[in-house]
């Protein structure tokens, strides 16, 4: 069960990266120094299949990082979300509920 969870975190934060527009934390301790560990950004340009530029919310900076490197972040109950998978993709939702058990929303 803990296996399906991890796999299905990473397919979501590979999908992520290739939408523009969604918002991700950065997860590369190199780039701790430049303070931007753990800290939140939004994915500006996809470079290639695993390379993205993340603007960071706090500074505006723009990072270029591998998406192995980056988290999707999830909005609370009544934020609005990006689909990133399925027929849906690219339309926005009001997240209504997070179930944690399933790891969906």
């Amino acid at each position: 069960m803990h296996k399906e969870l991890d796999a299905k975190k990473r397919e979501s934060e590979a999908a992520a990266l290739r939408a523009m527009g969604v918002v991700v934390k950065v997860m590369a301790k190199e780039l701790a120094p430049h303070g931007y560990y753990k800290q939140k950004g939004v994915v500006e340009k996809v470079i290639d299949k695993y390379v993205g530029e993340v603007a960071m919310l706090g500074s505006g900076d723009v990072v270029r990082v591998d998406q192995a490197q980056l988290e999707t972040v999830i909005p609370q109950p009544g934020g609005t979300v990006l689909m990133v998978n399925g027929v849906h993709r690219g339309s926005k939702a009001v997240l209504e509920e997070i179930d944690v058990e399933k790891f969906r929303a």
